[in-house]
């Protein structure tokens, strides 16, 4: 009787691709998992982008008719000589000024960028058109004792003519000169005078 074998002893010859398979059915499982996770983490960064916080607005301008939401200049220029800032659009950015202190007082001289383009030369009055001398209109800054024409700080106040700023007291007023003895720049000069009233209309505190 020769050697003996595995077949003589009745057993079944062993699979050696059964391991194999196991080994793959179980790499597919983790693959798959794999797969599942990284389609909910793409749904769910798909939803937080389109279910975010609401946007955030752009500018706080007041609306005017004037003023575009297509503009091109939104938002506020601020004033820092009095604690101000004022709502920019497309006309409010002409405009220039001037922070003036002397033995009349104090106030904000107002122009524009047309008006200071053409170099205005001094007129026979001794005035011009550049921001200091107001050619378009001054922001006053009152005292709470001041008066003008008959009426208190108060009184303008309540009456819309003067805002209080913080601690100062503003009041719009507008030129009561020509700047130019050329009418053509006069004409300028005239059609910044309701540019001018939209800055004190939308002045606030900085």
């Amino acid at each position: 009787m020769g050697p003996s074998s595995t077949l003589d002893d009745g057993v079944p010859p062993s699979d050696s691709s059964a391991p194999h398979q196991g080994r793959m059915l179980g790499v597919l499982a983790i693959v798959l998992t794999i797969l599942l996770l990284a389609s909910n983490a793409a749904w769910g960064i798909m939803y937080l982008m389109t279910q975010g916080s609401a946007p955030v607005s752009q500018a706080t301008t007041p609306q005017t008719n004037n003023n575009s939401t297509t503009a091109n200049n939104t938002g506020y220029r601020n004033m820092p000589e009095i604690g101000a800032k004022f709502g920019l659009d497309n006309d409010t950015a002409k405009i220039t000024y001037a922070y003036i202190h002397n033995n009349n007082g104090t106030y904000i001289g107002l122009s524009t960028v047309p008006l200071t383009d053409k170099n205005v030369p001094r007129s026979l009055t001794t005035y011009d058109c550049t921001s200091g001398n107001g050619p378009i209109g001054r922001l006053q800054i009152l005292q709470p004792s001041d008066t003008y024409n008959g009426q208190t700080v108060p009184q303008l106040v309540a009456a819309g003519k003067a805002k209080q700023i913080k601690n100062i007291y503003i009041m719009y007023t507008s030129p009561d000169t020509k700047c130019s003895d050329d009418p053509t720049v006069n004409a300028i000069a005239d059609s910044g005078v309701p540019i001018a009233k939209k800055l004190f209309a939308t002045l606030v505190a900085q």
